[in-house]
């Protein structure tokens, strides 16, 4: 049997990966989000009655896999995930206080794991909101749970909001810093351009999302050869015989005409990972109002452009 258990605190760094400037290991950090979302248990229908919520109300838009700043918190405090596999069972902990909890939850939103579906351009966690995970966040849930071994799947992969595939830079053991070279920073602009321009426009159709078969790299194929004795999509088998996992026409919750419109920030948290880099004709980027050099001595000392 193999056990893991960490604690996290807030001023030790004896439990977790740091690197030479003192920050959180950044598989840490996924891992963390990862059994944290899975602790969570989201599920798709949420009655909450706290009436409290802000603009939460009956007539106030329904939205799926969400949870509470409370909720977060506490979950946090007692993070537990136990993998039970043929020869050997993996037992993770993590008790993080709750100073700590609201600091990660902070870097969820800035690494655009987490947003609040009421106000999408929101960059801080608040209390009295909803929070949910965005399809960037549940890809990296997805490649936990594949990695893991995970038998059960958790219900927000099986839902539209899995349409993403992330690539995984290899990363500096010593200082947690990305490695790479001309060539490969070559390959990734030329596949993140896409086959085509994007151009953005109010007319275009939702961007069509990936099968679930592909995104969770599912295979029912019993004549493929493996050294693995159990696979962990057998233990999926219950969950998605019902389901169509080679739909094609899925649509994403997110898709909105106006979701990736230039004038808003919200366009960041987008939700294909297929469709190419979004280029933008006859538009003219200028700084926000409250940014731009209004005093004759701001225009000498930063200059007028």
């Amino acid at each position: 049997m193999v056990h893991k258990n960490r604690t996290l605190h807030e001023l030790s760094s004896k439990n977790f990966s740091r690197t030479p400037n003192g920050l959180i290991f950044t598989n840490d950090l996924k891992t963390v989000y990862s059994i944290f979302l899975i602790c969570l248990d989201l599920k798709e229908k949420k009655q909450n009655n706290d009436t409290k919520l802000f603009l939460l109300t009956q007539f106030t838009k329904h939205f799926h896999f969400t949870f509470s700043y409370q909720e977060a918190i506490k979950a946090m405090g007692q993070l537990e995930l136990k993998v039970d596999m043929n020869t050997t069972c993996i037992n993770v902990s993590y008790n993080i206080k709750p100073s700590l909890a609201r600091h990660l939850l902070t870097l969820f939103m800035s690494a655009k794991l987490l947003h609040t579906p009421q106000d999408r351009t929101r960059s801080e966690p608040k209390e009295k909101v909803l929070f949910q995970p965005t399809p960037k966040g549940v890809a990296v849930l997805q490649k936990y749970v594949r990695d893991i071994g995970l038998k059960r799947i958790p219900d927000i992969l099986l839902s539209s909001f899995n349409s993403m595939k992330l690539f995984t830079f290899e990363r500096s053991s010593i200082t947690d810093s990305i490695i790479h070279s001309d060539y490969l920073i070559h390959i990734l602009f030329t596949k993140t351009m896409g086959a085509k321009p994007n151009v953005w426009s109010p007319t275009n159709p939702d961007d069509p999302l990936p099968c679930l078969s592909s995104l969770l790299e599912y295979t029912n194929n019993d004549d493929t050869f493996t050294f693995e004795k159990s696979k962990p999509e057998q233990g999926w088998q219950s969950q998605i015989e019902n389901m169509d996992i080679n739909d094609s026409k899925r649509v994403s919750p997110l898709a909105h005409r106006f979701f990736t419109n230039p004038d808003s920030e919200s366009h960041t948290q987008y939700y294909v990972s297929d469709r190419g880099i979004r280029l933008f004709q006859n538009k003219a980027f200028e700084l926000p109002k409250r940014l731009r050099l209004s005093t004759p001595l701001q225009q000498r000392l930063y200059g007028s452009g």
